[in-house]
């Protein structure tokens, strides 16, 4: 999927550049194809990672710590499924007591977090899901956007009863975790952003 988003990047590059160089007649044709192929590759995305995802699934509340290649490991993290507005979305649990939400980023999953919920869950109840559209979550044809990650979020925290969180993301996680936080601060204990995309610090005017 790394190599796709390159390779997408490469292309949005190229057609810039040579656009760019039409003239002023042609600002409607570069629109047109900056929008098309945003969609197609869009698609491709989804696509590649359905075809990502093609392993054995696991029941729900089953005991494994992974899943890789329909081999399962008895031992680690639960690995769950949360049905959210019609879509199923995985999640690894461990632990018990306050609750932290590790939010992956783009191009990620919850095995981002693997080293990280083995020493957290001996005092917290760590929760990593797949977000919408990654890993062995659904990845329905939607308009995903920061605003849907909030939404499914906050659907999940109420299917499993979770009232207050402490949320840590990473990337697009990050963003998608300020922005929970910006919408339901009462649910939120505690935010930490690793590396977060979305939000920036103004200068101090001097």
């Amino acid at each position: 999927m790394k190599r796709f988003g390159r390779r997408r990047y490469n292309t949005s590059v190229t057609l810039a550049f040579s656009v760019e160089g039409l003239d002023g007649g042609k600002n409607e044709m570069r629109k047109k194809l900056d929008g098309t192929l945003f969609m197609l590759a869009t698609i491709l995305w989804l696509l590649c990672s359905a075809v990502s995802a093609q392993v054995t699934p696991a029941k729900a509340n089953t005991p494994v710590s992974d899943i890789r290649n329909g081999a399962r490991q008895t031992t680690g993290p639960a690995s769950k499924f949360v049905t959210v507005y019609g879509a199923k979305i995985h999640y690894m649990e461990a632990g018990s007591g306050p609750v932290v939400i590790f939010l992956h980023g783009l191009g990620g999953d919850r095995k981002n977090w693997g080293p990280t919920i083995g020493p957290l869950s001996e005092k917290y109840r760590v929760i990593a899901p797949d977000q919408i559209g990654f890993g062995l979550s659904d990845k329905p044809l939607i308009n995903y956007r920061i605003g849907t990650l909030v939404d499914v979020l906050d659907r999940m925290l109420k299917e499993l009863k979770i009232e207050r969180a402490s949320l840590v993301g990473n990337s697009l996680g990050g963003w998608a975790a300020a922005a929970f936080t910006l919408a339901h601060p009462e649910k939120v204990d505690r935010l930490v952003l690793v590396d977060a995309a979305g939000f920036a610090l103004s200068p101090r005017k001097t």
